[in-house]
């Protein structure tokens, strides 16, 4: 399951990519009471969980990917995040859009780096 925050008709919406990766649902359209991911890391319930899982695989009235802009899934941390950046090579075979596990190029080296948060 991913979490997104996406911009919409000028609108910042925090909601859960699709299973397959080509649309969107937003918290609201799932009637779930979360202003942003954040908010859903904190205070989600196993069953509001639940019902997230499921949308991913079955969105309801999703939103296409194309009419949507992507956004750092969590804008503004709560704390400082530490990331780690891998650009892994294309494995042969592979179509666009197929999930596999990924390999990491021979004598490539992660990027660490930091996210910091802007608190007030």
């Amino acid at each position: 399951m991913r979490f997104i925050t996406f911009s919409y008709k000028g609108e910042t919406l925090p909601g859960v990519l699709s299973r397959d990766g080509h649309s969107v649902v937003s918290f609201r359209q799932a009637k779930l009471p979360f202003a942003s991911v954040n908010d859903l890391i904190c205070n989600a319930s196993p069953a509001q969980m639940a019902d997230l899982k499921r949308l991913s695989r079955e969105p309801e009235n999703p939103l296409p990917l194309e009419q949507v802009k992507l956004l750092a899934p969590i804008p503004v941390p709560r704390q400082d995040v530490i990331c780690l950046g891998i650009n892994y090579a294309p494995m042969p075979g592979n179509r666009p859009g197929t999930r596999t596990r990924p390999t990491m190029p021979t004598g490539s080296t992660p990027s660490i780096f930091p996210k910091g948060s802007t608190r007030p």
